[in-house]
C-alpha cells in the first residue's frame, strides 16, 4: 500500500542562516513520500540565493518566490494552493523536523480516522546557535496532570496556549474546509487552532518531534509588539464568541480575553482593550467585575 503524500511547506523570510538546515531536515525524514515546497516572502538577506543553490542539487523541491512581502498567511495559502499532499506541515525556515516527525504523524492520523484532523507533538526549544533551551511542554503553564490533551480540545485551546505551531500536521481536508489561513490577520496559529478544533479532533504524540528556534528578532516576536497583532487576536476572540456551545467554553473564552486584554494594555492598545470588554459584557461577566476591571484600565 502506497504511503500518503505529505507536503511540507517551508516559509522563509530573512532566514539565510537556517533555511538550508530546515530543508535538509525534511529530506532526512524516515518517510519517503514527501513533497517539499519552499516559499520565500521577499527576503532582503541571502535567503533566495541559498534556497536556489540547494534546489539546484534537489530539483524535486518546488521553489516559489514573492516579489513583495505578503506575510505568513497569504504566503502559506499560495504554497498550499500549489500543494498536492494529503497531509500538510507548515514549517518556518528557522525550525527543524526530527527524522521521525512525518512518519509518526501519518501513523497517528491514519490510525485515528478522518474525524481527527490534526496531529501535534511536543517540541524542543533551541536558541539561535542551536543550544537547547528545553521542551515546549515544560515552558508553558500546562495542567500537569494532562499536559497533552487530545480529542475535542476547543475549550482548552481557547483558554491557554499549549501547542507549538510547527509541531502540527494537518489533514488537507481541514485546510480546504476552512479556506486556508485567514489572510486578514497578521499571524495564523491561534486563529487556525480555534477554527479547526471547533469541527475536528486532535491526536498527539507526547515526545518532541520538531525543533523550534527562539529568535529575539524573529518575525513573530516583532509582530507581537505591533497593534496589528493585538487586533488580530481580538478578531479571533470575536470569531470564537460565535462558536461557543457551553458554559465551559464561555468560561474558557473569558479566561483568554482577560489574559489577552492585559497584554494589550501593557502595549497601550486601549482601543483593542475596550473591544475586549465588549466581549466580556456579551458573556454576562458580573457587572461589578467589569466595573473593577474598567477602573484598573483607567488607572493604567
Amino acid at each position: 500500500m502506497k504511503e500518503p503524500l505529505v507536503t511540507v511547506i517551508v516559509l522563509c523570510y530573512n532566514h539565510d542562516k537556517f533555511v538550508k538546515k530546515a530543508m535538509q531536515s525534511v529530506l532526512d525524514q524516515d518517510y519517503s513520500n514527501i513533497e517539499i515546497i519552499v516559499l520565500d516572502d521577499a527576503s532582503t538577506d541571502q535567503s533566495v540565493q541559498k534556497i536556489k543553490n540547494f534546489c539546484g542539487t534537489h530539483p524535486d523541491i518546488l521553489f516559489l518566490e514573492n516579489k513583495e512581502n505578503r506575510g505568513n498567511c497569504k504566503s502559506f495559502n499560495t504554497a498550499f494552493d500549489a500543494s498536492k499532499g494529503e497531509y500538510i506541515i507548515d514549517l518556518a525556515a528557522d525550525d527543524l523536523l526530527e527524522p521521525s516527525r512525518v512518519r509518526k504523524g501519518v501513523e497517528m492520523l491514519d490510525a485515528h480516522g478522518e474525524s481527527f484532523g490534526m496531529h501535534y507533538s511536543d517540541a524542543w526549544l533551541v536558541d539561535e546557535n542551536s543550544n537547547l533551551i528545553g521542551e515546549h511542554s515544560k515552558s508553558t503553564k500546562l495542567i500537569r496532570s494532562n499536559p497533552f490533551p487530545a480529542g475535542d480540545i476547543f475549550s482548552k485551546l481557547l483558554e491557554r496556549y499549549f501547542i507549538c505551531p510547527p509541531a502540527l500536521m494537518v489533514r488537507r481536508a481541514v485546510l480546504e474546509s476552512l479556506d486556508g489561513y485567514d489572510e486578514n490577520l497578521t499571524y495564523e496559529d491561534f486563529d487556525f487552532l480555534i477554527r479547526s478544533s471547533r469541527d475536528y479532533l486532535f491526536c498527539v504524540t507526547e515526545e518532541p518531534l520538531v525543533i523550534k528556534r527562539i529568535l529575539g528578532n524573529s518575525k513573530s516576536s516583532m509582530q507581537s509588539s505591533t497593534s496589528g497583532y493585538y487586533r488580530s487576536t481580538l478578531h479571533v476572540c470575536q470569531k470564537a464568541l460565535k462558536m461557543l456551545n457551553s458554559k465551559k467554553e464561555e468560561r474558557a473564552l473569558i479566561t483568554r480575553v482577560l489574559f489577552e486584554s492585559r497584554q494589550a494594555l501593557r502595549r497601550r492598545q486601549y482601543d483593542v482593550v475596550e473591544e475586549f470588554l465588549i466581549i466580556l459584557t456579551s458573556l454576562n461577566v458580573a457587572w461589578w467585575k467589569l466595573l473593577l476591571y474598567r477602573a484598573v484600565l483607567k488607572f493604567h
